[in-house]
């Protein structure tokens, strides 16, 4: 596949086969939701399920900015999805670890990133699924765990964390 086979709204992997970058598994993609939290969350030494409250976008209801707020949801007729996530935060103590996870329906670690050890602030990491097969209902969940250490986040307002679903088909 070639940049000039694309059209708008796919997205695509780019690997690199030791020669040329080269594009695969092109995605169409039929919309989907980006949430963040405008106001700073505290969370103790745990797996914490990051809050989002404000939509930036959301085209099939998604999200809640008050109820279950911490979960994006599967729409009626989707089958496939990818998921991403960021985070920037201060560690409240010296000893901690942040870890950040993908958890489905509350149960299932899909994807896990951001390994980062306390002692530079801001701690910042991001998290990326491979693309999902789902059923309408499925929930997905960012989750900040700092359980391998001893201390806790303070996670910044705004930008500090961020949560998408690509609906895909």
């Amino acid at each position: 596949m070639a940049i000039g086979d694309l059209v708008a709204g796919q997205v695509t992997d780019v690997v690199y086969d030791g020669t040329d970058l080269v594009l695969q598994d092109t995605i169409l993609v039929s919309g989907g939701c980006g949430v963040t939290h405008n106001t700073t969350q505290a969370s103790g030494v745990a797996a914490y399920a990051v809050k989002f409250n404000t939509e930036n976008y959301d085209t099939a209801s998604i999200h809640d900015n008050v109820t279950n707020n911490t979960r994006l949801t599967v729409p009626a007729g989707i089958t496939k999805i990818r998921l991403q996530g960021h985070i920037s935060a201060v560690g409240t103590g010296a000893n901690g670890i942040l870890i950040l996870r993908i958890r489905k329906n509350g149960v299932t670690n899909i994807a896990e990133g951001a390994n980062v050890t306390f002692g530079v602030n801001p701690l910042s990491g991001d998290v990326i699924s491979q693309l999902q097969t789902v059923s309408t209902g499925d929930y997905f969940e960012l989750i900040a765990d700092t359980s391998a250490g001893t201390a806790g986040l303070n996670i910044s307002a705004n930008i500090g964390a961020s949560f998408e679903m690509i609906l895909v088909e």
